[in-house]
């Protein structure tokens, strides 16, 4: 979401945006800092608590499968910091409002009853690349700027693009959703038959950025946008290739080795991104 903002501020002395918003523009980036974090707390509180059975086989170190915190703790923790979302994205316009609540409600519907979208394997996957791909760059971005302009919604696309991969974190949970019965990919198709399905999502979304650059959708810098974008295609490839050779690989922390390497790249997607705007016009 910060890095919405700021491509967002970047568009703005650009020309390619306009402003919005009365307060301070530093005071508005705060308040969209405060507004991811706390979502990512309250989703990530919810899930422990939604996915109890699958953590206590899978990931026993998480705080509530762990019992260092109860269920019930983490709950009201979660409602709470729901509720200062929703408060604080209030005050920052009709657009970011809107964007904060979509994301909001997707990261509810994955976890909750009576959709609990966390069953239907791809369409799950969806719903994540959705919220914190496409709806948090919109929400950023419209902390500071407009959104009616392609580039905002071409860079959530590209975010969004690339986190349908994530499904490849359950191939280390498959002895808890085979448990229960969910349909994740990796319970349906095994490790190798995920792997060949989601492999291509590591690498053609970020290409999009050079497109963009080129095709006059995207007002960042051509050139570090076409450079992002190739290095973290390259990245993706790498990605793939540990996938296919060692699925089953974990780190200390359970997940899958790749799991860090793809976390990284999305912060350097957001730091470059950030940079192609705020940097002054080139003119080339």
């Amino acid at each position: 979401m910060t890095s919405g903002a700021l491509a967002g501020l970047g568009a703005v002395a650009r020309g390619a945006a306009h402003p919005v918003g009365t307060s301070t523009l530093a005071v508005r980036i705060a308040l969209g800092v405060v507004i991811a974090a706390t979502l990512n707390a309250a989703s990530n509180a919810l899930n422990q608590v939604t996915d109890l059975d699958a953590d206590r086989i899978n990931k026993p170190g998480r705080p509530v499968a762990a019992g260092r915190i109860s269920p019930l703790a983490a709950s009201f923790a979660s409602t709470l910091a729901y509720g200062l979302v929703i408060a604080t994205a209030w005050t920052m316009g009709a657009a970011c409002f809107a964007a904060v609540c979509g994301g909001a409600f997707c990261t509810l519907a994955y976890s909750l009853p009576p959709l609990r979208l966390k069953r239907f394997g791809w369409a799950a996957n969806a719903t994540i690349a959705l919220s914190r791909g496409l709806l948090l760059t919109l929400a950023g971005w419209t902390t500071v700027a407009t959104a009616s302009g392609p580039d905002p919604w071409w860079l959530g696309g590209v975010m969004a693009l690339f986190l349908r991969s994530s499904v490849h974190q359950g191939l280390l949970g498959r002895r808890g959703r085979s448990r229960r019965r969910l349909p994740h990919p990796p319970v349906r198709y095994g490790v190798s038959g995920t792997v060949r399905r989601i492999r291509h999502a590591f690498v053609w979304p970020f290409l999009l950025l050079p497109v963009g650059a080129w095709c006059g959708a995207l007002h960042g810098d051509r050139w570090i946008l076409t450079c992002t974008g190739i290095v973290l295609a390259a990245v993706g490839g790498s990605i793939v290739r540990v996938l296919e050779r060692s699925p089953g690989a974990v780190d200390a922390s359970g997940n899958h080795v790749t799991w860090r390497r793809m976390y990284l790249a999305m912060l350097f997607m957001q730091i470059a991104v950030a940079c192609a705007y705020l940097v002054p016009p080139s003119g080339f």
